[in-house]
């Protein structure tokens, strides 16, 4: 058995989830329309200096990111619901190397996500323009390197806490940290007035991959793309897929 049929395996399984994607998609779909275009007739133009302020368009690029967030720690809770049905018994048995299997799925689960905020990036770039080829291969490049580090950080949670309430309690707080405390709503220059909110957008992956794909698609949103956000998302990347295989490896060992 290879990769690729690890990787066609949790592509089927993703599809099994389809009402609960199509849920999470309308509920994505709903915050940039509803939510979004409320926003954009009560935010002040004199926030953002210098520029003329649509948080329509602002937000567009932030909803691809929050909705591939989303569909990355889908990997999280399958690992964690296969050790409590047994089937990571069934998985380790499988004629492929440990090693392989476990990258395997760290690819799946990025590409998964791909599939799943494609939609909302067609939606962005509709809103705000279609960017260069060059500038659209990057933003794909850029989703695919967080989607990467979102799928590992999904199994490092599901793998190293082995209490259920304790791997939903950390996870829940660990969303709520990606998610309001990045730029994928706000602006940064509008969070740093609340004291150490500017400290915490920075550390915040989902701020990273915001960030650019804002850069890229229009950049009047925040300028050019920042050294600290091409550095940051390469580096949580990294360590998130480093950790992630050493925490998988150690669980499938103990299973």
């Amino acid at each position: 058995m290879s990769m690729i049929a690890i990787i066609e395996r949790d592509l089927r399984n993703f599809f099994k989830y389809k009402y609960w994607i199509i849920v999470l998609l309308v509920t994505n779909l709903a915050d940039l329309l509803i939510m979004a275009a409320s926003f954009s007739q009560l935010v002040t133009v004199e926030w953002i200096a210098g520029v003329e302020f649509n948080y329509f368009l602002f937000f567009a690029p932030g909803i691809t990111v929050l909705s591939l967030f989303g569909a990355s720690f889908i990997m999280g809770i399958e690992v964690s619901q296969e050790r409590h049905s047994q089937r990571i018994h069934y998985l380790l048995s499988l004629p492929i190397d440990r090693f392989q299997f476990i990258v395997a799925r760290a690819f799946a689960g990025a590409i998964r996500s791909m599939i799943f905020s494609v939609p909302l990036l067609i939606i962005a770039i509709v809103l705000i323009g279609i960017p260069s080829f060059l500038n659209l291969i990057l933003v794909l490049g850029a989703l695919f390197v967080l989607a990467m580090g979102l799928t590992s950080l999904s199994i490092i949670l599901a793998t190293a806490i082995q209490n259920t309430r304790r791997y939903q309690l950390v996870r829940g707080f660990v969303s709520m940290w990606l998610m309001f405390g990045s730029t994928v709503f706000y602006p940064r220059n509008v969070m740093v007035n609340i004291p150490g909110m500017g400290v915490i957008a920075d550390a915040n992956p989902l701020s990273y991959g915001a960030n650019i794909l804002r850069a890229l698609l229009d950049p009047n949103f925040v300028g050019p793309i920042r050294v600290l956000d091409i550095v940051g998302l390469l580096i949580f990347s990294c360590l998130m897929v480093y950790f992630g295989l050493y925490f998988y490896n150690r669980y499938t060992k103990i299973a």
